[in-house]
């Protein structure tokens, strides 16, 4: 009931009572106003979102807070069937799911298939007024493909936040406002997805269930602060889970095998992605196991390990990992294990093959020149030989990690960069002088 509470009062012949209802200026269930009547539970006093009021449609948006906030089916059935009520007022089916919407109109979120998350916000998701603050929700809601999440901090309870098949996880909204996919900048507006250093931060164990594929994609955070001591993938876990990684920074995580990410019968996309500052007994950053992931354009480096194992990236039991355009070093004689599959990149470490000059690879003891590793900055110096190093047909975005755009002059013929970050200008020559370790 809005605009009308001049109409309800306690009469002399009873008290009215409300239950799962909407009305104006009665502090809803938690701060209820007795001139009104009975609080019979689960009443709220709030916008009701309606569709268009100046075009009189008072069925309800989709960010409403009145939908599935009627009584459920069963408390209601047998009044609606003695009253041979099975439409809306607009003769839409009186129910969808298992709760009743209050009003005369009923709302289909089954075609709502974005969903909103704050944090600390506490609404149904279907809009940025009525956010949610629970993530792994929004990811699990029926109906959903895509879960656009403002900046903030977001911490994974049990075993870690889990992806979901077609549903694309985006980070990097503002946390004000009513932002569009435009309005997106993973620098400006960190997204952080935190194991609060006593759990992973997501885990995609798929082993007893159909595998997750590439239509899961996580988007634009910042994954840090995970731990799994017994098996690893502090960061992430993929087992028989092979998701989208893009534009993502993955630190100071740390698990026994793969501080960062544990691969197992895994083949992700890993694209514009920084994996930095994780340890790992074996393997700092990734450990790959019967797995074949695609490295595109991703900085690993700064990662550190046990002594017997590869600082970066460990290779075991087989699997085919395809590096492009990327960086894949830190210093020390075991930074990464022998992968068969790169071309236009820097890896540490490597075979004769690699250096076959039809794969256009940097030298393996190349230094990268790094702006400032040792205070978290693996965009590329003014003078790196990893400059206009790539192939642009690799790379299928339009900017880095930082949102610049990606190729550098590209009008006029520019190359791609190694690793996530694009450097917005040319390139010192520095022909004839020669970094390394």
């Amino acid at each position: 009931v809005i605009n009308e509470t001049s109409n309800i009062r306690n009469e002399l012949n009873g008290i009215s009572g409300f239950e799962n209802s909407l009305i104006q200026g009665s502090g809803g269930s938690a701060n209820w106003n007795t001139v009104f009547g009975e609080n019979l539970g689960n009443n709220q006093d709030a916008d009701p979102f309606f569709a268009d009021v100046n075009s009189d449609d008072y069925s309800l948006s989709v960010s409403s807070p009145a939908i599935n906030a009627g009584l459920p089916l069963s408390n209601i059935l047998s009044i609606l069937q003695d009253l041979n009520i099975e439409k809306d007022l607009a003769a839409n089916p009186r129910l969808y799911g298992a709760h009743y919407d209050i009003g005369a109109y009923e709302t289909d979120l089954s075609s709502a298939n974005i969903r909103y998350v704050k944090e600390g916000a506490t609404g149904n998701g279907y809009s940025w007024e009525t956010a949610s603050g629970d993530l792994q929700a929004m990811i699990n809601s029926d109906g959903t493909e895509q879960v656009w999440v403002a900046a903030g901090t977001y911490y994974s309870t049990g075993g870690g936040f889990r992806m979901k098949n077609y549903v694309a996880i985006y980070g990097g909204f503002p946390a004000a406002g009513n932002p569009d996919f435009g309005d997106r900048n993973w620098k400006n507006n960190a997204s952080v997805l935190s194991g609060s250093n006593e759990r992973r931060v997501i885990n995609n164990d798929f082993r007893d269930t159909t595998p997750l594929n590439t239509t899961s994609v996580l988007d634009g955070f910042i994954l840090r602060d995970g731990i799994h001591s017994q098996e690893g993938g502090g960061g992430m876990l993929n087992w028989f889970a092979s998701p989208t990684i893009s534009n993502c920074i993955f630190t100071n995580n740390r698990g026994f095998n793969g501080g960062a990410m544990l691969l197992r019968h895994s083949n992700p996309i890993i694209s514009n992605v920084q994996i930095t500052n994780n340890y790992g007994s074996h393997g700092g950053g990734l450990y790959c196991q019967l797995s074949s992931p695609v490295i595109i354009n991703t900085t690993i480096s700064n990662n550190s390990a046990g002594e017997s194992s590869y600082s970066q990236m460990s290779i075991i039991g087989g699997g085919a990992p395809v590096v492009r355009n990327s960086i894949i070093w830190w210093y020390g004689s075991k930074a990464v294990g022998k992968i068969s599959d790169i071309k236009y990149s820097l890896v540490k470490n490597q075979t004769d093959e690699y250096n076959d000059p039809s794969n256009h690879n940097l030298p393996d003891n190349t230094n990268p020149q790094f702006v400032d590793a040792d205070n978290g900055n693996y965009a590329l110096a003014r003078c790196s030989p990893a400059l206009n190093a790539g192939l642009n047909t690799e790379f299928k975005g339009s900017v880095d990690i930082v949102g610049n755009p990606r190729v550098y002059n590209s009008a006029n013929g520019g190359i791609i960069d190694l690793g996530p970050y694009e450097h917005q200008g040319e390139r010192i020559d520095i022909s004839g002088v020669i970094f390394q370790d």
